[in-house]
């Protein structure tokens, strides 16, 4: 296993290019091509939205303790209804959960990472609509990296390298018995 130079995903290097971002190997950065620079552009945006997950993912589990700890502290005020307090602890907790589990797969340029960022930028946005804030501008950056031509042809590589790896294992080699039958 190789990391690529351009998309940063490690694989198996067939002729030296990429599966993920199809990009040679041995290439010079300034001999890129516009459509190629393009393509490395995307997946680092991807690697980047990934970043920010996993930073949002535990400044979620952060808040957790911060939370709780009045709460176990002084118990529930008359203000805060038990049902909605723990409400809002469990979406936080599942909230940082989803940001964690879709950073690995954003960084393994998974085909349902892709469909589960769309997802959780949409939830984020609408969210977010009433009370805009910085994470307003984190998600439409984030959906930008994601949902953009470029990046979408980065998931549609993966997903057909991986099938082909998948194939490639599930096949049985054939033993020698069988071939000199055939002969």
């Amino acid at each position: 296993m190789k990391r690529c130079k351009s998309c940063l995903f490690y694989a198996d290097v067939a002729d030296m290019i990429c599966p993920v971002c199809g990009i040679h190997q041995d290439k010079p950065k300034k001999e890129l091509t516009n459509a190629e620079k393009r393509i490395r552009y995307a997946a680092r945006g991807i690697r980047s939205a990934s970043l920010l997950h996993i930073i949002g993912g535990v400044v979620l589990l952060c808040m957790l303790p911060m939370w709780l700890s009045p709460v176990l502290k002084h118990g529930l005020t008359n203000e805060m209804h038990p049902l909605l307090f723990t409400g809002i602890i469990v979406y936080t907790f599942a909230m940082a959960v989803a940001l964690l589990v879709l950073a690995v797969g954003l960084r393994k340029y998974a085909k349902w990472a892709y469909y589960m960022a769309a997802v959780t930028y949409g939830i984020i946005f609408v969210m977010n609509l009433l009370n805009p804030n910085i994470g307003l501008l984190i998600v439409v950056l984030c959906a930008y990296y994601i949902g953009n031509k470029n990046a979408r042809a980065i998931f549609n590589r993966a997903m057909k390298s991986s099938n082909q790896a998948l194939h490639a294992t599930s096949e049985p080699a054939p033993d020698a018995a069988s071939s000199s039958h055939e002969s």
